[in-house]
């Protein structure tokens, strides 16, 4: 009986695991050609697939709309707005100036899916980049790189900068930069610790990245 309780559990999230596989594989020849282009060298390839479900849903016309913020497709790049409307940030104006977006008419196209996941590749390929020469292997700088992504690489600097202190790890992800975070990090966000909120990101995509080992 117990284990019956425990299946039927499980069928949900199967199902929705299956559900967000078959709605990416229609474009992972996208997504394997734009790797080939831009970073060819690309360790744990099963990573950007797991960040755009993560972000979409692998829904190409995925948007989030508040009064503060627009973010939109895949990769959900997004406007963010000051209280009196005025634009505080555009990663839009930012995804641009790389030179493999620079033909990207954003304005009538946002959602366009092969620059989106263009984006989304020469983020993480700078911020792994980044980190990669300080970590000890590739997983740990994966998951330092994917902290820069969604929290910015300033993120990761102040974790170093905590974890010198404390005499912890600084080349190591996992019970070392994980363990380490300053005062200002302990504060509440939406219920919990703002490091919580930071070190789940990482967590949630490795784990949704088995999904994609046999797609990539």
């Amino acid at each position: 009986m117990k284990l019956l309780i425990i299946l039927l559990l499980l069928i949900p999230s199967i199902v929705q695991a299956n559900s967000l596989v078959d709605r990416a594989k229609p474009y992972m020849s996208v997504l394997k050609t734009i790797i080939a282009e831009q970073w060819p060298t690309m360790p744990n390839r099963e990573i950007p697939p797991a960040q755009v479900g993560q972000e979409s849903s692998w829904k190409e016309k995925a948007q989030l709309k508040t009064s503060r913020e627009l973010g939109r497709g895949f990769v959900q790049l997004t406007i963010a707005y000051n209280k009196d409307g005025s634009i505080r940030f555009n990663a839009y104006q930012d995804a641009v100036r790389m030179k493999a977006l620079q033909k990207w008419n954003w304005q009538d196209d946002p959602f366009n899916t092969k620059f989106q996941l263009t984006y989304l590749v020469l983020t993480d390929k700078s911020n792994f980049s980044i980190v990669r020469k300080s970590m000890k292997n590739d997983e740990q700088a994966w998951k330092a790189a994917l902290v820069c992504y969604n929290a910015g690489e300033g993120r990761w600097l102040s974790r170093r900068t905590a974890a010198r202190k404390s005499n912890i790890p600084i080349d190591t992800w996992d019970n070392g930069l994980a363990i380490a975070h300053s005062n200002a990090e302990a504060a509440i966000l939406y219920g919990r610790p703002l490091y919580e909120a930071v070190n789940e990101y990482p967590r949630v995509i490795f784990k949704a990245s088995v999904l994609y080992l046999g797609l990539m």
